[in-house]
């Protein structure tokens, strides 16, 4: 009855979605930006200086915004980006509003862009900044706009409607056509389509799967003897502790292990079985009541044989992805598919062109509030435009695709039931903060079950500042406390690894050098924020964060002999590489980032069967109902592997799309 009555009760908020940082270089080198001439202390009789002032401000991306602003003696008239380092696609729309709207209004108070937050407040501060640059009085800008006249309410029958825009909705409204749907909408809470999907590793997210082609060219991960001893690990394991169906796949992926050792084990090791094996295996986690959770064996089966069939279509529509396979944070194997270009270039304008060539529609800045549910089916939604303009949209079939809730940080502390009194120590996300979990009550409130609720996943690489997406991997560096020691494997889980972070009191300090993966954050060296600290030797490094230099000098050497050995004696690591299997701990300089977990993925959520469809709480599917991507529960368990979310995006929002079809009567 608790949790009922909190459905009820909550007041979510969908605020607007952040701005993911990206780790590719968008950008000329920075420099200190020249301004104006010197702005008298008096303007005359005008409001500003005339002239173009150049002002910076962080957003979101690694590099702060920068911008020119002109102004004449009475008016800001125009507004340049210089540079900045937000993520394609999530921030485009916000360059283009944010500062025609400023110029317009001549205000700073602007609409509200939805999926862009941090990129809009950065133009915004930029621009008070040049303002005051200009001898310009910036209490003159702050007045609020008129509120928006909403318009006459909307009302739309379609075949099919997809609530969300992101990975999973897109694929699923694709889908329908392709299988026949002619008219499909899909309604977007935000002023793009992309969500997680688009924000996942910092813009060029790791999806994996099994793939022939991208394999055979591979060398054994950490060489032979490294990727021996991981394999090993597996030969020791017991099918008759793994549950139903993947007791077989261990049966078969311990057969393929010793065929391949006693082979060429030069080359990378993968298959199907391991895929599913490595899945279940690491999803397996207790919870405070005692209950049990792990992934379910029929969908994973699912998500395995569906990932590369998935990313080939994305490719056959124009998507291209690096061929070299990469490991994410937390996959604990690499077979992982990078796009060459970025999420947006790679993933969403592809998609975008086909459903636009296809006949789709999308109705974007639209926040989906309620399902229609008449007669014991759901038939509908309704919503709310960002101007007030009511939306009602009957359909025969509704595809959610929402996401989940981990920027809603009260709904995960409420169903909390893994974390217990450390999820108080998490003060930021890496999710877009629409992510809040609105689809999950709005099927909840017409009677759809949920499941395995209790686990949110934690990213160990969060800014200890405020939660951002670090980029790079534990692969290139090592964890100290506060007292510069080591405390666990770096290359553990992410639960593993944030429980071990709890456990120094979250906050704590990763250790690369200089030719490691963060090269594009290294201007934030001393910038205050106390993310990223640079320096020519370790001790150097030790005092800028008050270690102890000959404390973290003595973990230095001693991790430096465990990569060059191959095997961490403390903790049990065996994976010391990069891609060219070159150790650059060594070779300085080196840099200090200051980490804390923040919420990345909630593993739980609605309850679906394989064909997508909604079940409720009494264990029936709920006609005309479907469900697909982060929102669905039953791929992970209790604990997800980096790289699988964008795998049961594609696949299952693929699924969906199809069933939703069919449903439809196509």
């Amino acid at each position: 009855m608790k949790k009922k009555l909190f459905l009820f009760a909550l007041v979510l908020f969908l605020g607007i979605g952040l701005v993911a940082c990206n780790d590719d270089d968008n950008g000329d080198d920075y420099d200190e930006p020249d301004t104006a001439d010197e702005v008298e202390d008096e303007n005359g009789d005008g409001a500003f200086t005339p002239g173009t002032f150049t002002a910076q401000a962080s957003g979101w991306g690694i590099r702060p915004i920068v911008i020119d602003v002109t102004f004449s003696e009475d008016a800001i008239t125009d507004i340049e980006i210089i540079s900045h380092d937000e993520t394609p696609g999530l921030s485009d729309i916000a360059f283009d509003q944010v500062p025609a709207q400023i110029i317009e209004h001549q205000l700073l108070n602007v609409d509200a862009v939805a999926g862009a937050t941090l990129t809009r407040m950065g133009i915004i501060m930029a621009t008070r900044d040049a303002i005051e640059q200009a001898g310009g009085n910036v209490a003159d800008f702050n007045d609020s706009l008129p509120a928006p006249v909403a318009g006459d309410p909307i009302t739309r029958e379609v075949d099919i409607v997809v609530v969300g825009g992101g990975g999973a909705g897109m694929t699923a409204a694709i889908a329908a056509i392709e299988a026949g749907s002619d008219d499909v909408l899909l309604v977007e809470m935000t002023a793009q389509v992309g969500g997680n999907t688009l924000a996942a590793g910092n813009g060029f997210l790791a999806w994996n799967a099994i793939m022939p082609d991208r394999l055979e060219d591979m060398e054994a991960m950490g060489g032979p003897e490294g990727q021996r001893n991981r394999l090993n690990m597996y030969l020791g394991l017991d099918p008759d502790t793994f549950s139903e169906g993947f007791d077989q796949r261990l049966i078969n992926v311990q057969a393929e292990i010793e065929a391949f050792l006693d082979d060429d084990d030069t080359a990378q090791f993968d298959s199907l079985d391991f895929f599913m094996v490595q899945t279940y295996l690491h999803s397996r986690r207790e919870e405070l009541d005692g209950t049990v959770v792990s992934a379910s064996y029929d969908f994973v089966r699912l998500m395995v044989e569906g990932s590369y069939p998935a990313l080939q279509w994305i490719e056959s529509l124009g998507g291209e992805f690096e061929h070299a396979i990469g490991e994410p944070v937390g996959a604990m194997w690499r077979r992982g598919a990078r796009p060459a270009n970025g999420n947006h270039a790679d993933l969403f304008q592809p998609m975008l062109d086909e459903l636009d060539r296809l006949g789709g529609d999308i109705m974007f800045n639209t926040r989906i509030e309620n399902l229609i549910f008449e007669d014991g089916e759901v038939t509908g939604v309704v919503g709310t435009m960002t101007d007030g303009t009511e939306v009602t949209i009957y359909a025969d079939s509704v595809v959610l695709a929402t996401g989940g809730f981990a920027a809603n940080l009260d709904m995960v502390s409420y169903y909390d039931n893994f974390w217990g009194d450390d999820i108080d120590l998490v003060t930021g996300t890496t999710n877009v903060s629409a992510a809040r979990g609105d689809g999950i009550i709005m099927a909840q409130e017409v009677g759809a079950d949920v499941y395995q609720m209790g686990i949110t996943q934690l990213m160990q690489l969060g800014f200890a500042h405020n939660g951002v997406l670090a980029t790079g991997h534990a692969n290139y560096s090592f964890y100290v406390n506060q007292e510069g020691v080591r405390f666990i494997n770096e290359t553990a889980p992410r639960d593993t690894v944030a429980a071990a972070a709890f456990a120094q009191g979250g906050t704590f300090f990763e250790v690369r050098s200089n030719i490691n993966e963060v090269w594009n954050q290294l201007y934030l060296a001393d910038d205050g924020t106390s993310r990223i600290y640079t320096a020519d030797t370790i001790a150097e490094l030790a005092e800028m964060v008050g270690i102890d230099p000959d404390v973290l000098e003595a973990t230095f050497e001693e991790f430096v002999a465990f990569a060059e050995a191959g095997y961490d004696e403390e903790f049990g690591r065996t994976t010391f590489f990069r891609r060219d299997d070159e150790l650059p701990i060594a070779t300085g300089p080196w840099h200090i980032r200051v980490l804390r977990p923040s919420t990345h993925y909630t593993n739980g959520g609605l309850l679906v069967d394989t064909y997508t469809r909604v079940i409720n709480t009494d264990g029936e599917a709920i006609p005309n109902l479907f469900a697909a991507g982060e929102i669905m529960s039953g791929v992970h368990g209790g604990n997800r592997l980096g790289g699988n979310a964008v795998a049961e995006a594609f696949v299952f929002g693929r699924i969906a799309g199809e069933m939703a079809a069919e449903n439809a009567g196509n």
